[in-house]
């Protein structure tokens, strides 16, 4: 790649150093916030509690993508049949529910 077409490539779209299928390495704290749909807080709880690892580049804290895939990964929810995941709401929405 010329150092041309990388500073083109790089000026439209930082972190994308890849030429053709553009691939983020890292998001700053806020695009990380963004990207899992979390507070700019709450990351920093992640990182400070070790669930999330980050680097600091000078003052910028960036979390490498694979932290944010990794910690998704960590957290996923196995999928419980559905007559088990039904059964407690509908015990709940029947006390709800006043018949007379």
């Amino acid at each position: 790649m010329s150092r041309m077409s990388m500073q083109q490539s790089v000026a439209g779209t930082p972190g994308h150093f890849v030429e053709g299928t553009p691939t983020t390495l890292a998001y700053g704290v806020i695009a990380a916030a963004a990207a899992l749909d979390l507070s700019r807080s709450r990351i920093y709880e992640l990182i400070s509690d070790g669930e999330i690892g980050a680097c600091k580049i000078g003052k910028r804290t960036v979390i490498p993508a694979s932290e944010l895939t990794a910690f998704l990964d960590r957290h996923r929810v196995t999928r419980l049949p559905a007559e088990i995941a039904i059964a407690p709401l509908q015990g709940r929405l029947g006390r709800a529910r006043v018949s007379r």
